[in-house]
Formats: structure tokens, C-alpha cells, sequence
């Protein structure tokens, strides 16, 4: 079990008294299907690169039908370079109002503290059960709060399966896919797992939001935090999937079916009937 500081402990029963104010957490009814004559665009880990995402939105004009942004929007690595949190949230807000239900949104380890912040009484109030997250900032959590459509988080999903593909910003490993009579009814008990998390998530972590032993936890990490590098298998779950989460400078990488597309804001995907077709940008 994912064990809090001695500081976040002593401050459980201050945290108890916001918790009753926070509005209820739940995924929006969106179904986790994508239409199957979708061209698909797939962006990882935007990290506040609003130049990059529109370099690719550029390059791609008039070649994708629906948008896929894979989670982590917000904590650059590179603030110097990157747009702030408030430029950051304009933008998303125009691509919301842009693409409206062409663009499906995914949960990063990055963003459900800001989600679950953006519920609170004070966005800025210093503990819930995801504000140890490494980057994760008060100032940034009233700025997103304030600044970021609400209908952004109400697209939020921790997964969607599109092409053959399950796509999510970590990955489902095989302890989280249900022994079920098919596939739609293995994906529906995942997506009833992560709606039950998300509703706990302003009193409670959830193993599915949990970091694995790589990262600070223990065992597999969950669906927006399993590392590609040392949990990550193919062969965990029926699907073949497409995350990010896992930077490396040296682009995107493969392992068996599977595909990790966070580069460093260096590439990213097309998938369609044909499969993935990986860029360069």
C-alpha cells in the first residue's frame, strides 16, 4: 500500500474538514470506444509545450479526425522554454472549443492532482491524497482551477481503445483486466475500477492511481503510472497498447505489440485501420 509522509499523516484530519466541501469526482459518460472510421491523432505528455502540440496539430492539418491527448498537460521539465500554466490552460481551452467531441482527453499522474485540487474549496489548499506528487504546485492548482474549462476535466478518461489499441497514459497492467467472457465486458469492469477510484479520490489513493515499486510504490504501478522500462509487458493484458508516462530522449519504443510515445516532446502517432504510424516533430 502506497505509504504518506509523517507531514501528510499529521495533516489527514485538517485535509478531513476541506474533503466535505469538494464536489463529487466522477468519469463523464463517454463511451471508451472510438468510432472505428476514426483517423486517430495521439499526443503524450505535453508538459506546457503548447509550440510543439502545434507543430504537430500544423503538420497533421486535415489528415486526423479525432484528437487523443495522452495525459501530463501541465509541470514542465523546461519552464524556460514552455508556456506557463495560464497560456498552457488557454490553449486546451480553444482546442476544447476547436474539436469539440473529435478530441478525447487522458488522465496523466500529472493531472489527477489538479483534477482532484480543481473540487476543493481552495484549489491551493496544501494536502489531498495526490499533492505529493514531484512538480506539483499550489500556485499551479488555483491557476488551473481558474483558468482551465471545466469541460476539459468532464472529457477526461483513463483510457480509450481505438484501432485494436488500448490507450492510456501508463499502461493496464494484467492485475487491473478482469478474467471476463470478452473483451467489451474486461474493459467495462476497468472502466466501472476507474470510476470508483476517481470518486474516492478526494479522501483516498486508489491502487489504480498508484505509483509501482519503480517510482516510490510497491509492485506494478497503475494506469497513470506504470514505467515502461522496468513494469511494462506486452503480454500482460489480450490488447496491444499505446502509452506514455516514461520519457527517453531517444524517441519512441516498441515492445512486442505495444508502443511508449513519450519522447521528450520529439514524437508522437497516426493510428488508424492500419495501425500506428509513428512521427517525427
Amino acid at each position: 500500500m502506497y505509504q504518506y509522509s509523517l507531514r501528510q499523516r499529521t495533516n489527514v484530519s485538517l485535509y478531513a474538514l476541506y474533503a466535505l466541501k469538494l464536489t463529487e469526482v466522477s468519469l463523464p459518460e463517454i463511451p471508451w470506444k472510438l468510432p472505428a472510421d476514426h483517423r486517430c491523432l495521439v499526443v503524450f505528455d505535453l508538459h506546457q509545450d503548447v509550440a510543439w502540440l502545434d507543430r504537430v496539430l500544423e503538420a497533421e492539418a486535415g489528415d486526423f479526425d479525432h484528437l487523443i491527448l495522452g495525459g501530463d498537460y501541465f509541470d514542465s521539465y523546461q519552464p524556460i522554454r514552455t508556456a506557463t500554466v495560464m497560456e498552457t490552460c488557454m490553449r486546451l481551452n480553444a482546442l476544447l472549443e476547436e474539436m469539440g467531441d473529435r478530441l478525447t482527453v487522458l488522465f496523466g499522474n500529472h493531472d489527477v492532482p489538479y483534477y482532484v485540487a480543481s473540487r476543493m474549496q481552495d484549489p491551493g489548499f496544501f494536502y489531498h491524497p495526490f499533492s505529493d506528487l514531484k512538480n506539483y504546485s499550489t500556485q499551479s492548482a488555483r491557476e488551473i482551477a481558474h483558468a482551465l474549462d471545466s469541460k476539459f476535466w468532464q472529457r477526461a478518461r483513463c483510457f480509450v481503445r481505438a484501432h485494436g489499441f488500448l490507450l492510456s497514459h501508463a499502461g493496464a497492467a494484467g492485475k487491473f483486466w478482469a478474467g471476463a467472457e470478452s473483451e467489451d465486458a474486461a474493459l467495462d469492469t476497468l472502466e466501472q475500477r476507474c470510476e470508483d477510484a476517481l470518486a474516492a479520490a478526494n479522501h483516498k489513493r486508489h491502487s489504480i492511481f498508484a505509483p509501482g515499486c519503480v517510482r516510490g510504490g510497491e509492485g506494478i504501478g497503475g494506469i497513470t503510472w506504470q514505467d515502461w522500462n522496468m513494469e511494462f509487458s506486452d503480454e500482460e493484458i489480450p490488447l496491444p497498447q499505446i502509452v506514455g508516462h516514461t520519457r527517453s530522449a531517444s524517441g519512441a519504443r516498441q515492445k512486442g505489440r505495444s508502443w511508449c510515445l513519450d519522447g521528450e516532446q520529439t514524437c508522437y502517432g497516426l493510428l488508424d485501420a492500419d495501425g500506428l504510424e509513428v512521427k517525427i516533430a
